[in-house]
């Protein structure tokens, strides 16, 4: 058998403390230590690093004192819910009331909102859509500089196309100018009346329900048939006065919600006649 060189001796030397050598290996590796000191001394060191280990194993764990795990108890209050010795569930975090607690009241305040959200948009979409009428086409009656009553006739008064009936003219003022509008949807007539320097202005908007009521001392709101008349005037007394030549006239009170189920009722019938 040839002989080992120092390099390959200490290779083994490991498995040789181990007793892992196949048996022709360990011979060779044992017959090189009887004649090379240096082997033989790296050979007595890892037999001393292996009994080193070996003693550590057997001496015994230093204790604890017997007030420290009573202090991490008090310290980790409602968190202590299993015992110090077992494994935390994840991340190093004990079981905790107060945390499974608040994961309750976070999910169940979302699935909350998460109902009050689908019943208001179902509400939403099964809300009936109330009708509108389609406005006529209505020719320009004035445009441009204010028209003077004198150059108005007289069907510019009573009778406007397009389903409107234009109330009367004011007692005691002229009517300086009366516009249609019929290119924005709802066609829209404005008649401005004028007296001693006052001024009035009625809207008439033809399939428009009023969805808000409005708190206004010059401002009135009437509703005869499918047409809104929205009257306002310089003072109260001018408007007060003219409300008194709306056909059929019936105030419109009582707020927006109100306003909008005889609205939709007037539609209807106008509609079924």
């Amino acid at each position: 058998m040839a002989r080992l060189t120092c390099a390959s001796c200490r290779a083994d030397l490991t498995a040789y403390v181990d007793q892992t050598l196949p048996f022709d290996r360990r011979e060779a590796v044992a017959t090189h230590l009887l004649g090379c000191p240096p082997c033989r001394e790296e050979l007595a060191g890892l037999n001393d690093l292996r009994r080193l280990l070996g003693g550590s194993a057997a001496q015994a764990p230093a204790s604890v004192p017997g007030s420290l795990s009573d202090r991490l108890v008090a310290i980790a209050g409602d968190d202590a819910r299993c015992e110090l010795w077992l494994c935390p569930e994840r991340d190093g975090n004990l079981p905790s009331l107060r945390r499974r607690r608040r994961v309750q009241a976070l999910a169940l305040s979302t699935m909350t909102a998460c109902g009050l959200l689908g019943a208001v948009g179902s509400a939403w979409l099964m809300a009936p859509q109330l009708p509108t009428l389609a406005p006529s086409d209505v020719e320009t009656l004035a445009t441009g500089l204010p028209v003077r009553a004198s150059s108005a006739s007289s069907s510019h008064v009573t009778d406007c196309p397009g389903g409107f009936t234009c109330p009367e003219a004011m007692a005691g003022m002229s009517l300086l100018a009366r516009e249609v509008d019929s290119v924005a949807a709802p066609t829209r007539v404005t008649s401005t009346y004028g007296a001693d320097g006052n001024r009035l202005v009625v809207t008439q908007r033809i399939g428009r329900l009023e969805g808000q009521q409005r708190e206004e001392a010059r401002l009135r709101v009437w509703q005869s048939g499918p047409t809104v008349f929205c009257v306002k005037g310089s003072t109260a007394f001018h408007t007060a006065l003219a409300t008194q030549n709306l056909p059929h006239e019936q105030e419109s009170s009582g707020g927006g919600l109100q306003r909008i189920r005889r609205g939709f009722e007037t539609l209807t019938g106008s509609r079924g006649r």
